[in-house]
């Protein structure tokens, strides 16, 4: 009897202590090889790979200093955010300063970095700093504020400002950018919807230095890494147009959105480069929008293998009145310049060319049939061996103040101009949006939830514990 009962005992302490011996080495096994899943449909908590290939790149180490109320809703979403980017950098240090808990601490930041009030992150490197206020860290729905409510987190903008920042205090020098100006371009001081302030305002935010210059000089043109000319509606000079084409075989760059029904000269610049402009309308029955005119063109055909593009599969640009944008091969010309078709129509869209109409009909042999481009992007080889990169819109409509936040209108924007400056690491972070689920139930299935769990489970437990009573009282 007492050898049956020493060996349960021994086989007991045995499983105890292989039972220890599995969890000390699964928890070994996790620290050695630690892995964060995001089970979020749109990937709430994952940063994108632009923010890995900044911290990955990072020289020295980044502090940022969280002055936040723990009350604050957005606190929470930070502290994850940043977990992320400890995550993925050992040189990413957080310190979270509680402002009511160590006064002291925070008196001290405050008249260091001259933060006005609590609810702020700075972000330190070196000897540089930058302060970031919780009121552009999201976007907020107020309607339900007119009804007593509180404001609805629309979209949490985290990562865009945070990795920003870090660009802005790790960079030397920031690339600049001229905006071409007087021949009828968009405003980019304007807040009006024709203007493209918000567009402007989206590129500083990456750390860019945007200028404008009157009239084109080569002389002017010195020093900018990038020339926009966006949406002009009256002529170049032919000088102008013989400075573009040296600042080309300089090494300079160049982003273009050319509107359709405008004479601007430029097309005569682009021949010499393989691209020709279609002066048409373009416009995708099958991608059309319900109740709006055909005009307004939907494109989500993309060129999967091109940096500017690769990362938008599934994501749809909105263009209001584009043309064409063609390539027109010459023998000459053609192991000198690289020609890639970023953006195109279904093959069901065309190139309407009678634009006096209010109604699109494809004619054949005067329409240009589709796949029709409305983007392209070109890599010209210089004569003195260098190179130089232009991306060519057929329209400009797509970045004005009411269209840019429009589908993925600011994200196509964005990765032309970092593929441009050769910063394909920078390609765009968009904002999160939180997942609302919502569950919509009928009558009868809320009468059958309600059967069986309000009353059924309680139920099911009495009637097993009167059975079990009963038995041990017989």
């Amino acid at each position: 009897m007492k050898r049956s009962r020493w060996l349960i005992s021994l086989n007991v302490s045995f499983m105890i202590f292989l039972m220890a011996m599995i969890v000390l080495y699964v928890n070994y096994l996790s620290a050695r090889h630690f892995k964060r899943f995001d089970l979020t449909q749109k990937n709430f908590y994952s940063i994108s790979e632009k923010t890995k290939n900044i911290l990955n790149q990072l020289d020295g180490p980044i502090s940022v200093i969280l002055v936040f109320d723990p009350k604050e809703p957005l606190y929470g979403h930070m502290l994850d955010l940043l977990e992320e980017y400890r995550y993925v950098s050992d040189l990413v240090l957080l310190e979270d300063v509680n402002p009511y808990r160590d006064h002291a601490r925070t008196q001290e930041l405050m008249l260091l970095y001259n933060i006005p009030s609590v609810n702020h992150m700075i972000v330190v490197h070196d000897q540089q700093h930058k302060l970031i206020s919780h009121q552009v860290l999201a976007d907020y729905d107020y309607g339900a504020t007119a009804y007593g409510g509180r404001p609805v987190l629309k979209a949490f903008k985290g990562e865009q400002v945070l990795s920003s920042a870090i660009l802005e205090v790790t960079q030397a020098e920031p690339m600049k950018i001229a905006l071409s100006s007087g021949h009828g371009e968009l405003d980019s001081d304007s807040v009006k919807e024709s203007g493209s302030l918000t567009a402007m305002t989206v590129l500083k935010a990456d750390n860019f230095l945007i200028e404008s210059i009157p009239v084109l000089h080569l002389d002017r043109l010195e020093g900018f890494d990038l020339l926009v000319i966006a949406g002009p509606t009256k002529p170049f000079l032919s000088e102008e147009l013989d400075v573009l084409a040296e600042y080309i075989e300089t090494g300079g760059n160049i982003l273009m959105l050319l509107d359709p029904l405008v004479e601007n000269n430029l097309d005569l610049f682009l021949n010499q480069y393989d691209v020709e402009l279609g002066g048409d309308i373009v416009v995708d029955p099958a991608k059309k929008l319900p109740y709006v005119n055909a005009a307004n063109l939907v494109i989500d055909i993309y060129d999967e293998d091109h940096p500017v593009t690769k990362g938008m599969k599934g994501i749809a640009t909105l263009f209001p009145l584009a043309q064409s944008v063609r390539v027109v091969k010459r023998e000459e010309r053609s192991g000198r310049i690289q020609t890639s078709v970023l953006a195109q129509t279904s093959p069901e869209g065309w190139g309407e060319s009678k634009l006096n109409q209010g109604v699109f009909h494809f004619n054949k042999g005067e329409d240009t049939k589709g796949p029709v481009s409305v983007v392209l992007g070109l890599e010209v080889k210089t004569e003195n061996g260098g190179e130089s990169r232009m991306v060519i819109f057929g329209n400009s409509q797509f970045m004005m103040n009411t269209q840019i936040n429009n589908l993925g209108n600011k994200d196509f924007l964005l990765n032309s101009v970092h593929w441009l400056l050769r910063k394909e690491n920078l390609i765009s972070i968009t904002a999160k949006t939180p997942e609302n689920a919502h569950l919509t139930m009928t009558a009868q299935e809320m009468s059958s939830l309600f059967w069986k769990f309000v009353l059924g489970i309680p139920i099911s437990v009495l009637v097993v514990g009167g059975v079990v009573w009963s038995r041990r009282r017989n």
